[in-house]
C-alpha cells in the first residue's frame, strides 16, 4: 500500500510516497507536462505523460497506457 503527501510547492508539485510503516519509498514530481517517479535516493524510475496517457520506464521503454508509475516501485 502506498501513501502520498503533497509538499505544497508552487512551482513543481511533489508527492512523497511512503509504505505502511511511514518509510519514504519514492517521490512523484509533477512539472505540469509530465510526472517523474524517483526512488527515495532520487534515482529516476520512470515517467507518465498525461497528454499521451502513457507511462515509460527510466530508459524510455513503454510500460503501458494510463498512469502506472506505482508499478515501477519495487
Amino acid at each position: 500500500m502506498l501513501f502520498c503527501s503533497d509538499n505544497g510547492a508552487e512551482r513543481m508539485a511533489e508527492q512523497k510516497l511512503t509504505d505502511a510503516r511511514g518509510k519514504v519509498i519514492g517521490f512523484i514530481k509533477d512539472s505540469g507536462e509530465k510526472k517523474i517517479l524517483t526512488n527515495s535516493n532520487g534515482k529516476v524510475l520512470g515517467s507518465y505523460d498525461p497528454r499521451q496517457d502513457k507511462t515509460y520506464n527510466a530508459t524510455g521503454g513503454l510500460v503501458g497506457s494510463g498512469n502506472q508509475l506505482s508499478s515501477l516501485l519495487r
